[in-house]
């Protein structure tokens, strides 16, 4: 059986080397991350559904319609709800205002939302249950129902031909933000990321080096 362990020792330094510390410096996330540019703000005021059914979401300057038909339902059970007055409404966002980030694909005019989250602080038990039954999860031991909306579909420019006549003013207005990423940032964050792996791979490689004849050592004898 020498040869076999011949054959494992000749090869075995491919398969380490791929999984050693170069391996894991070309493998490992890029640090840098680039931070998005806004496009547009506007408001959101009003809400509505689609003959089919979808989420539509509308303010001054934009219509939004949800594209997801299940997650619609979920969004109009809770804005249809008389305890939407009661929640507390937490807008997520990159930044510090009061507002709702929204990724916008300017191309293809697609959206997708960060998460409007809902909370109602210690509910009693008929409370709880109603709450229970649109979707919300009480937390123990801070005892208070959350909820984490999401939606996803397609902006429109506001047009009243597109809007539901049966459109509901929302019992909390809130304010929204359309965002993408910087393609210049993305681009010289790639650049940056790339630079420095390289310059990262000697030290690496020589680690690696260093490292290899324990690792062959310890194979053997196994």
């Amino acid at each position: 059986m020498k040869w076999l362990k011949f054959i494992g020792i000749a090869v075995l330094p491919t398969f380490l080397l791929s999984a050693c510390f170069t391996g894991m410096l070309w493998n490992s996330p890029s640090k840098y991350s680039s931070t998005p540019s806004t496009i547009d703000k506007s408001n959101i005021s009003h809400f509505g559904q689609t003959k089919e059914g979808y989420l539509v979401l509308s303010g001054d300057k934009y219509v939004l319609i949800d594209e997801d038909i299940e997650n619609s339902k979920q969004w109009l059970a809770v804005l249809n709800s008389p305890l939407l007055k009661n929640l507390k409404l937490e807008l997520y966002n990159y930044g510090s205002e009061k507002q709702l980030d929204i990724w916008l694909d300017e191309k293809t005019q697609h959206y997708e939302s960060v998460h409007l989250a809902l909370s109602y602080n210690q509910p009693n038990m008929e409370l709880k249950k109603e709450l229970e039954s649109l979707g919300f999860q009480y937390v123990l031991p801070s005892k208070y129902s959350y909820l984490a909306l999401r939606s996803k579909g397609k902006v429109y420019k506001n047009d009243q031909s597109i809007i539901n006549a049966h459109m509901k003013v929302l019992q909390q207005p809130f304010n929204i933000r359309f965002i993408q990423h910087s393609k210049t940032e993305q681009a010289v964050n790639k650049t940056l990321d790339t630079i420095e792996k390289v310059s990262m791979t000697p030290v690496s490689l020589i680690l690696d080096t260093l490292s290899l004849p324990f690792m062959i050592g310890s194979a053997v004898s196994n």
